[in-house]
């Protein structure tokens, strides 16, 4: 350097002013990781806290609500009397003034008398659907997370109405966590460069304090079902990059009374590394300069002249440069594990349709609303066919509404309700760029039970073969995964006389007595019209023909059961009279299938082929128990085949059918994975390598 040759450093000048510069650099990379990890990590950390007190607070805040309002004798009296309008006059403007944004109120059955603001959802049995209902009647008093009936995620607080010991009805107050909640919390409590989101482990990313729209879109693609393993994430602090933001994330976990995840409130906490490098290198630079002027000013050996300060000028910024670029290659990190999103990372076409509630317990013949809610997946969709099919001698549909379809209102294709064949028949169109979230309304249902059909199950499901979700890929790919079809068990108590009795089975792990379920631990409740009875006996075995007899007696009215195996199970429950005899009996089919499938053959016809050549894939698969999902491909004359998945390299699996051609464009060894899943959404795969050469 031409300011060393000017000043003539000797050899005790160079060994000093090296100590010093091995000095500063160490002591800049040291204090720059510190406090970088530290300003990130007290930020977070502190906001995290803060969100929990928040919640906190607003949980005592609806169950002080829930506790008032049970205490109000008016009130009491108009759930006594079931008296639906006078508590709607009574609540509605009530519920504005006190910040509460949703209220349910049941009857002492825990049947939903109501819910405000007022919705046509009514009637469903919360004490015998709800993980929140079956809470409250044990502690009497709650403050959960819950799925919603209408809602995917909320805050939970209630309190049972008694009166001489008995209960008569009881009263949730709730909090949707949805963007406006998030919005509230972002400005209570979090800096400007934070953001939120509230994440369902059943429908993906559900609200978002983020305006990019981009982002937006990314985020849903990353945080969706099939792709996020959120259950098995930590609470720990790890670093997120989308679209070149980087983000430090923290998550909240959220569990229902029965430590059943739900999902999590995400916090995202924006960084600037460079930024703060800019500052760290300078203010570095700076201190390196100032022990080096005061070096040669103390030695009194060496006089600086003006050209000096030009050269020690020049060279402190190349000593800037220097510190600038180490730190930014090699200590520019926070420390955390960091996913990069700046693709769409859906792993899988997996879009889903459903009905909501799946499953329901109706007391009253009035009529009772449900809907079909899409779930894409984080792909964008553009067009959907539904077609229902239920049994007309149960029930009947009165009207379908459209008013919150995701579905442009002027691009339904068909509208077609047959009750007398029990079809009904739902085509629409979503105009660009589609629709890609993670939960929407294709239409409200409301239908009521047939005149003759008192007590009893009935199931509306999916015709799959007519019911498809394509793509807005330009292919119109079909790229529906899964239905979930509905079981409803009705008690038609309006019309059932004082001498019919019953004896009704449901299940809230395994509702739907057709379908499968990856999930080998069980609960069983039961309903009987007569409430003195309290003794019952039980069996579950594999022989659809047994009865009760012999069994284990019980004086509840659930119980909890694990099979060790997979397959069909029945459970015979009797009920024992003053008599000490069974007077009355009912049976309940439970599908148990926790294993993947058993056999999945690939054979292709080579694994080493030139640039853009074909490769046949010929895929069978095989399931003891639930099966495998079909399709109907229209492309083979309607021929019914098993439903695949292809991923290739790093592509989102692909849905397809066997045989299917594939050819190659890169060069290099192609991974190619074939997944199957079967009925109960257990899953296999294989792994071929493909080598293409030039």
């Amino acid at each position: 350097m031409l300011f060393f040759k000017k000043v003539k450093v000797n050899k005790k000048h160079s060994i000093i002013l090296t100590i010093i510069l091995i000095f500063v650099l160490v002591f800049s990379f040291r204090i720059y990781t510190t406090i970088s990890r530290r300003i990130t990590l007290q930020g977070i950390e502190k906001h995290h806290s803060e969100i929990n007190q928040l919640i906190n607070k607003k949980f005592d805040e609806l169950l002080d609500y829930s506790i008032n309002k049970s205490q109000d004798e008016n009130i009491k009296k108009f759930i006594i009397e079931k008296d639906v309008l006078s508590i709607l006059g009574e609540l509605n403007e009530d519920i504005i003034e006190n910040n509460i944004q949703t209220l349910l109120i049941t009857d002492n059955m825990g049947q939903a008398l109501t819910r405000v603001p007022a919705s046509l959802k009514r009637g469903d049995n919360i004490f015998a659907i709800n993980s929140f209902g079956r809470h409250l009647i044990k502690d009497e008093e709650i403050k959960v997370f819950d799925y919603g009936r209408e809602i995917p995620l909320l805050m939970i607080s209630g309190k049972l109405i008694k009166e001489n010991n008995q209960n008569k009805g009881a009263i949730f107050s709730g909090q949707k966590l949805d963007t406006k909640y998030a919005e509230h919390i972002k400005k209570e409590l979090l800096h400007k460069s934070c953001e939120l989101i509230f994440y369902s482990n059943k429908e993906g990313l559900i609200a978002s304090t983020f305006k990019d729209e981009k982002v937006m879109e990314k985020l849903s693609s990353y945080y969706n079902t099939e792709f996020y393993d959120s259950e098995n994430e930590t609470e720990e602090i790890r670093g997120l990059t989308v679209l070149g933001r980087h983000y430090l994330s923290k998550s909240i976990k959220l569990y229902d009374s029965e430590n059943k995840y739900l999902g999590d409130i995400i916090i995202f906490h924006k960084y600037n590394l460079s930024l703060l490098n800019i500052t760290l290198s300078l203010i570095t630079t700076l201190i390196l300069l100032f022990l080096f002027m005061c070096y040669f000013r103390c030695t009194k050996k060496i006089k600086l002249k003006k050209t000096h300060y030009l050269h020690l000028l020049l060279f402190s910024a190349f000593f800037f440069m220097l510190i600038f670029i180490i730190n930014k290659f090699f200590f520019e990190k926070i420390n955390f594990p960091e996913i990069e999103i700046n693709n769409d990372v859906y792993t899988i076409y997996n879009s889903t349709i459903s009905l909501n509630p799946d499953f329901d317990l109706i007391y009253d013949g009035r009529p009772h609303t449900i809907s079909i809610q899409i779930n894409s997946g984080g792909e964008a969709i553009n067009a959907i066919e539904a077609v229902l099919r239920y049994d007309p001698k149960k029930i009947q549909i009165k009207n379908t509404t459209y008013s919150k379809s995701i579905c442009d209102k002027n691009m339904f294709l068909e509208k077609r309700i047959d009750n007398a064949n029990g079809v009904l028949s739902i085509a629409c169109m979503i105009p660009s760029p589609g629709f890609f979230g993670s939960t929407g309304t294709l239409v409200d249902i409301t239908f009521e039970a047939s005149r003759d059909f008192l007590v009893g199950e009935t199931v509306i499901e999916f015709d799959k073969n007519k019911t498809k979700i394509l793509a807005n890929d330009g292919l119109a790919t079909n790229v529906l995964r899964k239905t979930n079809n509905g079981y409803y068990t009705i008690i038609n108590n309006d019309k059932i006389d004082n001498y019919q009795d019953y004896l009704v089975i449901y299940s809230h792990t395994h509702p739907n007595q057709y379908n499968w379920y990856n999930n080998n631990q069980i609960n069983l409740s039961w309903i009987t019209k007569e409430e003195k009875y309290n003794k019952f006996i039980y069996k579950l075995d594999k022989n659809p023909f047994s009865s009760p007899t012999g069994g284990q007696i019980t004086m509840n009215k659930s119980v909890d059961l694990k099979t060790y195996e997979d397959g069909t199970y029945y459970f015979h429950l009797g009920r024992i009279s003053s008599k000490n005899e069974i007077d009355l009996v009912n049976h309940f089919k439970i599908n148990v299938d926790i294993s993947p499938p058993e056999l999945l053959i690939v054979n292709y016809s080579d694994d080493m082929v030139r640039k853009g050549e074909i490769v046949r894939f010929e895929i069978d698969s095989s399931d003891k128990f639930s099966g495998i999902p079909y399709e109907n491909n229209i492309y083979t004359s309607n021929q019914v085949l098993n439903k695949f998945y292809i991923k290739i390299n790093n592509e989102p699996f692909f849905p397809v059918s066997s045989p299917v051609y594939i050819p190659f464009f890169k060069e290099g060894e192609n991974s190619v994975i074939i997944r199957v899943f079967d009925e109960a959404e257990n899953y296999k795969e294989e792994e071929v390598e493909i080598q293409v050469t030039k």
